[in-house]
């Protein structure tokens, strides 16, 4: 998954979350469930030496960042991954986020025949 902050101005600090209730697009910020992590594989300054698993990711305006989701391990019952942001706006001291700015995507989890993933290098 590659990810661009194409915002002119806005800091997003992105969580990959399991939610815990299906009615999404009511969410309100902050959402409750399970972090998900995440592998970080690149930047906009290239692949990273070693992949590094996270569980935030911090974008600057104009920054990219080249990641790895496995949605395979997910805890049993999860139906929907939100991708939430918590920066403030301006950041790092404006205002907090709310339901309009906290919640950036949902990804919806659905039961597949599951195919065996490579595993990750240790150096790239």
């Amino acid at each position: 998954m590659r990810l661009l902050n194409a915002a002119n101005a806005r800091v997003f600090n992105l969580k990959w979350v399991c939610a815990v209730r299906g009615d999404y697009p009511n969410f309100v910020p902050p959402i409750t469930g399970e972090a998900i992590s995440v592998i970080q594989i690149g930047t906009d300054g290239g692949y990273l030496v070693r992949p590094v698993r996270r569980t935030e990711v911090l974008l600057a305006p104009g920054e990219r960042v080249d990641l790895l989701v496995d949605f395979s391990e997910l805890p049993s019952g999860c139906k929907d991954v939100i991708v939430t942001n918590d920066a403030r706006a301006p950041y790092p001291a404006g205002e907090p986020v709310t339901a309009q700015t906290g919640v950036v995507m949902r990804i919806n989890i659905l039961k597949k025949k599951r195919i065996p993933s490579p595993p990750i290098p240790r150096k790239i």
